[in-house]
C-alpha cells in the first residue's frame, strides 16, 4: 500500500514538473494550449469522413471522450470533409487536430443559422480551456449557400469569457465573420490563414465589454486574402458598420507590425476590394 502510494506521489511530481515548463517557455510570459498527449481518431469513436450526413453529434459524442473521463486529449480528425449542421462546442481541455489545412475540412450544412464552431462547454464554468485547434479547415460555404438563399454564417464565435486557446495552422474561409473572440485572454491566433470572409476575418471584443474582457493574445503570422468590403480597420467599430481583416480594441493595442503585398483591383458597385494581409504580431496593453 505504501509502496502504490510512493508511486503515485512520484508521478505527480513529475507530471507538475512537466506543466510547470510548459507553461513558462513562451515569450512574454503566457504560455496557451499545447495539445495533450492523448490522442484519439475521432473515426474510432464513430465520426465519418466524407459522409453527405452531418456529424454534428458524432463529433461531439467524440469530444466528450477525454471531457467525460475527467483528463485532457487530443481528437484527430483523418484527411476528409466532415458535414456539421449545427455549431461544434468544444469541451475544456479537449484539443482538435487534423491532417493538415485544406485535408482535413468541417464543412457547414443544413439550415441552422450557427457558426461552424461555437461556444465552449466549460468545466465548473472555469474560463480556462486548454485547447488548441490545429491543422484543420473550417469551411461555411457562404458561397453557395447564398446562391441557393440559405443563410450564411461565420468559422468560430466564442463570446464567453475563456482564455488559453490556441488556433494554429487553421485555415478558415468562405465566411461571414471568420473568427468572433469577445473575451478571450491569453491566447493566440498563428500560422493561420482567413480567405474570403466578407466580415471582418478576426473580430475581437463588443462594445458593451470592458477593454480588459479581450487581453494578452498573440496574433502572428496570420494570412487574411480575399476579404470584401473595405480594407482591414483596426478601430471602435459601430453594429452597422462593415469591416474584413481585423477587428480589435484599438485602446489595447500598444504595437502591431503588419505586411500589406497585394491590393488587386476596387469594385466600385459592390464596394469589393481583394486584399492580402499578413499580420506580423499584435501586442496589447494589460
Amino acid at each position: 500500500m505504501f509502496n502504490v502510494f510512493g508511486k503515485k506521489i512520484r508521478i505527480s511530481l513529475l507530471l507538475a514538473v512537466v506543466i510547470t515548463f510548459v507553461l513558462q517557455d513562451f515569450t512574454g510570459g503566457i504560455r496557451v494550449a499545447e495539445a495533450a498527449g492523448n490522442v484519439i481518431k475521432a473515426t474510432d469513436l464513430g465520426v465519418k469522413a466524407n459522409s453527405k450526413s452531418s456529424q454534428t453529434k458524432e463529433i461531439q459524442n467524440a469530444l466528450k471522450y477525454f471531457y467525460d473521463r475527467g483528463v485532457e486529449g487530443t481528437v484527430h480528425f483523418p484527411k476528409g470533409t466532415y458535414l456539421v449542421d449545427e455549431s461544434i462546442r468544444l469541451y475544456t481541455g479537449v484539443s482538435l487536430s487534423g491532417d493538415g489545412i485544406g485535408q482535413t475540412i468541417f464543412k457547414k450544412t443544413g439550415s441552422a443559422s450557427q457558426y461552424v464552431i461555437g461556444n465552449p462547454i466549460l468545466r465548473n464554468n472555469a474560463a480556462r480551456l486548454n485547447i488548441k485547434l490545429s491543422d484543420i479547415t473550417i469551411d461555411a460555404d457562404r458561397t453557395n449557400r447564398e446562391a441557393r438563399g440559405e443563410s450564411q454564417v461565420g468559422g468560430i464565435i466564442i463570446d464567453v469569457a475563456v482564455s488559453h486557446l490556441t488556433l494554429d495552422r487553421m485555415e478558415i474561409r468562405d465566411t461571414t465573420i471568420g473568427t468572433l473572440l469577445r473575451r478571450t485572454k491569453d491566447s493566440e491566433i498563428i500560422n493561420s490563414r482567413f480567405d474570403r470572409n466578407n466580415g471582418h476575418a478576426i473580430a475581437t471584443g463588443h462594445e458593451s465589454y470592458p477593454a480588459g474582457e479581450f487581453t494578452n493574445v498573440k496574433i502572428l503570422n496570420n494570412q487574411i486574402t480575399n476579404s470584401g468590403g473595405a480594407v482591414a480597420s483596426i478601430c471602435h467599430v459601430q453594429p452597422s458598420q462593415r469591416y474584413p481583416g481585423i477587428r480589435l480594441p484599438i485602446r489595447l493595442i500598444k504595437r502591431m507590425d503588419t505586411q500589406v503585398f497585394a491590393f488587386p483591383m476596387k469594385v466600385p458597385t459592390t464596394r469589393l476590394i481583394t486584399m492580402s494581409l499578413r499580420i506580423i504580431r499584435v501586442e496589447f496593453l494589460y
